[in-house]
């Protein structure tokens, strides 16, 4: 009888937190999102073999180094060291943390950057010796994109809010090409949505820095 009691108590458990979760996926996954940020990624020495892929007019060889908890957003390595040596990689993390040694620590970013809706830090770019990041950020009901310097923390420039609901948001759509062009920089951002015209139409307006 106890036995069956915990099964009915935990079957109904089970049901009311998955209609907890439907009816509410934004207060979900602002738990994920604090929790991601004090995530510290795990790095792992993991050499194998090299590895051969064919394509069509080229090859490439390749074999696995470092195995990670977390997605990478950028990745710098000194080409005058001609041997290479994982210990001099610098590997920043979409959750905002930098690997260095082989050991990892927090970025100095700004309260407004955010894991939500596959958000985070999209690409890093150096300048006189400065390092700045593109990330997504979130301030009271506003998404938007924004450029930091990672010396204080402090945006130094940011886009106006998305347009749509947060649902329709997508960060993996924020893009993170940029180009270092006769002492300037070039950098790409797209428009972040998922199945959303709102956003996918600020490409086309002049007004906003999205899709540009």
């Amino acid at each position: 009888m106890k036995k069956f009691l915990f099964i009915l108590i935990w079957f109904f458990s089970l049901i009311i937190v998955s209609l907890y979760t439907y009816d509410h996926p934004e207060t979900i996954e602002r738990i994920i999102h604090y929790y991601t940020l004090n995530k510290e990624p795990e790095v792992k020495l993991e050499k194998t073999n090299a590895q051969k892929v064919l394509a069509n007019s080229f090859s490439v060889e390749f074999s696995k180094i470092i195995s990670l908890s977390e997605k990478t957003a950028f990745i710098v390595y000194d080409d005058k060291i001609l041997k290479f040596n994982e210990n001099f990689l610098k590997i920043y993390t979409q959750n905002g943390y930098l690997i260095k040694n082989l050991k990892s620590e927090k970025l100095n970013l700004p309260n407004v950057f955010t894991t939500q809706r596959n958000g985070g830090i999209k690409t890093i770019f150096i300048y006189n010796n400065n390092e700045f990041a593109l990330i997504s950020s979130s301030k009271k009901n506003c998404f938007y994109a924004s450029i930091v310097h990672l010396n204080n923390g402090r945006e130094l420039f940011k886009t106006k809010c998305l347009t749509d609901t947060k649902k329709n948001t997508d960060f993996n759509g924020l893009g993170s090409s940029n180009i270092h062009h006769k002492n300037k920089i070039l950098l790409s951002i797209g428009a972040p949505e998922q199945g959303s015209f709102k956003i996918r139409a600020l490409a086309q307006d002049n007004k906003s820095m999205f899709g540009k």
